[in-house]
C-alpha cells in the first residue's frame, strides 16, 4: 500500500499549493505586527501548517520551502538555508499529525500541537538558525539575547496561528480540498 505523503499530485493539489503559498506571502509580508526592530506577529504559519494538514508532509514541506524563498526574495531579504529549514520542518509535522486534527475538534488540542511546533521550529530551531548563519542580523549574538524575545513572539503567533487553522480545517474549505 503506498503511503498517503508519496502519492501523485493532481492539478486541484497544486493549485491549493499556489493559493496557500501566497496567502502566505500575504500574511507574513503584508499583516504582520512588528514589535521592535527585530520581531514580527503574524499568522503566515497557519498556511504552511493547513498544507501539511491537507497536502500530506511532502505538500507542506513544499509549501514551507517555496514561500519563504519568494517571500524572501520579494522583501529583499537574504536567503538563510539554515532558517529556511523551519518552515519547511512545520509543514512536515503539520502533516504528521492530520490524523489528530481530524480526529480532534477540540480547539485546545489544536492549540496545544500548534504550540508544540511552534516551541520546536521556531523558538528553538529558528532562533539557532538565526544566531548561526553569517549575514544574519543575529550572527554570532549569544542564543540568550534573542530567545526571550522570540518567546514572547511565539506565543502570541500560537494564538493566531491556532484559530486560524481550526476554523479553516473545520471549515467547507477542507471538504473542498480532501475532495470528500
Amino acid at each position: 500500500m503506498k503511503s498517503k505523503q508519496w502519492k501523485q499530485w493532481k492539478a486541484m493539489d497544486l493549485a491549493t499549493m499556489g493559493l496557500l503559498i501566497a496567502l502566505n506571502i500575504i500574511a507574513s509580508k503584508y499583516l504582520t505586527i512588528k514589535i521592535g526592530d527585530m520581531y514580527r506577529v503574524n499568522f503566515s504559519s497557519s498556511f504552511i501548517m493547513l498544507s501539511g494538514i491537507w497536502l500530506g508532509s511532502i505538500g507542506g514541506a513544499v509549501v514551507g520551502l517555496v514561500s519563504d524563498l519568494l517571500g524572501c526574495v520579494i522583501a529583499g531579504y537574504a536567503i538563510n538555508p539554515l532558517y529556511t529549514l523551519m518552515p519547511v520542518m512545520i509543514g512536515v509535522v503539520s502533516g504528521l499529525c492530520e490524523p489528530i486534527f481530524r480526529k480532534s475538534r477540540k480547539i485546545w488540542i489544536y492549540g496545544v500541537i500548534v504550540l508544540a511546533i511552534t516551541i520546536v521550529a521556531s523558538m528553538f530551531y529558528g532562533t539557532w538558525a538565526l544566531i548561526s548563519w553569517p549575514g544574519s542580523y543575529a550572527y554570532g549574538q549569544p542564543f540568550m539575547l534573542h530567545f526571550p524575545g522570540r518567546v514572547v513572539q511565539g506565543l502570541i503567533t500560537t494564538v493566531m496561528n491556532t484559530i486560524v487553522v481550526y476554523m479553516l480545517y473545520n471549515s467547507q474549505v477542507t471538504r473542498m480540498v480532501k475532495g470528500n
